[in-house]
């Protein structure tokens, strides 16, 4: 291989690089800001740009949930699932527990994990019994296993 060649490599993987550390810090910004919220959806929408996405997701393209998705993705999608069930729990409705479980056990128990506390807490697990919702107790129980 010559020197120029090498040089031409070296090009290209600093320019690459120095897309993936860009991405990198607005991920921490966002995941920071997501975790800090009380209107996630509106805080988000700063990221859309980097996020593609997530934007279309926030913007109900649900055929944008999927296996493509991000870890990131993922996370939000789970606490503004969250966040939006708690709104609903704070005025006594229980309509969408088991819709927003049964899409809750597609994604990771850490994921679900970190929403459910974040957004929803013990005291309205107990409050409104969501461990004995079917689909919610199952995402519970997933959660149970990771932390056991």
């Amino acid at each position: 291989m010559t020197t120029a060649s090498m040089m031409e490599i070296r090009k290209v993987l600093d320019k690459s690089f120095n897309q993936i550390v860009e991405h990198k810090k607005y991920l921490t910004l966002a995941i920071s800001a997501a975790l800090k919220s009380s209107d996630l959806r509106g805080d988000l929408k700063q990221y859309s740009d980097h996020f593609p996405n997530l934007h279309a997701i926030l913007n109900g393209d649900i055929n944008t949930l999927g296996v493509n998705m991000t870890n990131f993705d993922k996370l939000i999608v789970a606490c503004l699932l969250c966040q939006g069930l708690n709104s609903q729990l704070e005025v006594g409705d229980t309509s969408n527990v088991q819709h927003i479980g049964n899409i809750l056990l597609k994604f990771p128990a850490e994921i679900c994990l970190v929403s459910i506390r974040k957004f929803i807490g013990i005291d309205k697990l107990v409050k409104f019994n969501l461990d004995e919702d079917p689909s919610f107790s199952q995402v519970l129980n997933k959660v149970n296993s990771l932390v056991d």
